[in-house]
């Protein structure tokens, strides 16, 4: 499977374009004790209806979603969004890329 057939046609903070397989570091919120940030790690993955981010705690060493907390991939919810993993993919030479040598797009 090329890349230009799992990607989604979006981008995160940095450029990188979002693909399915993707591991997602999203922002959700700063904590008042320490002022720590606090993410949401959320998987990528093709549904029935469309694009959906789903949670990384509810998918099964199977492959099986087990969790009801899934979101629609939309420009909202990739808003601060990182890509912190991802498959690989062959580009057009037959190389083996990891997801932070996709190409980017400028910001």
């Amino acid at each position: 499977m090329s890349l230009e057939d799992v990607k989604t046609g979006y981008f995160d903070i940095r450029g990188i374009p979002i693909c399915i397989g993707d591991l997602l570091k999203i922002y959700h919120f700063t904590a008042t004790r320490y002022r720590r940030k606090v993410y949401m790690y959320r998987l990528v993955m093709r549904l029935d209806n469309g694009f959906t981010l789903i949670d990384v705690a509810g998918v099964g060493f199977s492959g099986s979603i087990k969790s009801v907390h899934q979101n629609r991939l939309d420009g909202s919810s990739v808003c601060g969004a990182e890509v912190i993993d991802g498959p690989y993919h062959r580009n057009a030479k037959g190389d083996l890329l990891c997801f932070y040598e996709r190409e980017r797009v400028a910001l």
